[in-house]
């Protein structure tokens, strides 16, 4: 780890938790604009797929404008310097970036390993999230356009928040390895948040949140992270299209 870092990303980072909680709220209040494409006349778990793909987008575009914001506001005006957003290919070879993809899916099967013979006892999966139910009533071509936006939209978006805006902001107070398992648990819960039946999940998030807060104070940005976090998602995304 390079000891230099969490000096140095702590004296430049002038944003801290409101901020972060405050772009947080944003995207799930930009999420809402989402609401007049719901059916009023169907249970949570049977909404149409335009719905879920709409508020993810739209959640997701909240939360960036608020962040850029910050970054105009008390940052470097740049994602890249004031949060680590870089080009996956501006950073790492391509051989590489398959590397951190195949990682980030190697994490989420361990992940599910290690739960299987607690599922086996207590049945976390038949409390499945609330998107996984509605997915099993969507058209294919709908299931395919979410998992890619599972795959390409989410994970930036949320390691921008997690790992650039949060974790930073973190170390501002505490060192690096209590600031990584904050963020972690804090991204792993948040997860949960207004779906209970996610809670099953919670393990294998907390594992993906150590493992790219690592990196991203290891490497200064969250490019790995941002591989990691589309790697892990991407079997849940195959799994949600192929159902």
């Amino acid at each position: 780890m390079n000891p230099e870092l969490a000096p140095r990303a702590g004296a430049r980072v002038r944003w801290g938790l409101p901020d972060v909680a405050v772009a947080w709220f944003v995207g799930v209040a930009a999420s809402l604009l989402a609401l007049p494409l719901a059916d009023p006349d169907v249970g949570q778990n049977h909404q149409p797929i335009r719905f879920l793909l709409a508020a993810l987008v739209l959640q997701s575009l909240g939360t960036v404008v608020s962040l850029i914001i910050v970054s105009k506001r008390k940052g470097q005006d740049s994602l890249g310097e004031d949060f680590g957003l870089f080009w996956p290919f501006d950073r790492l070879k391509v051989g590489a970036v398959a590397g951190w993809l195949a990682l980030g899916a190697a994490l989420s099967i361990g992940a599910q390993l290690l739960l299987a013979p607690i599922d086996a006892i207590a049945h976390l999966k038949d409390s499945a999230q609330e998107v996984s139910k509605a997915l099993e009533h969507s058209s294919g071509s709908g299931r395919v356009l979410f998992g890619l936006a599972v795959v390409l939209v989410a994970p930036p978006v949320e390691e921008l928040l997690f790992r650039g805006a949060l974790l930073r902001s973190l170390q501002r107070r505490w060192s690096a390895g209590v600031a990584i398992f904050a963020s972690a648990a804090i991204f792993a819960g948040i997860h949960v948040v207004g779906d209970p039946g996610a809670g099953y999940v919670v393990p294998g998030l907390l594992l993906l949140g150590l493992v790219s807060g690592y990196q991203a104070v290891k490497t200064g940005n969250i490019v790995r992270s941002v591989l990691l976090h589309m790697g892990f998602n991407l079997l849940s995304a195959v799994a949600l299209v192929v159902k």
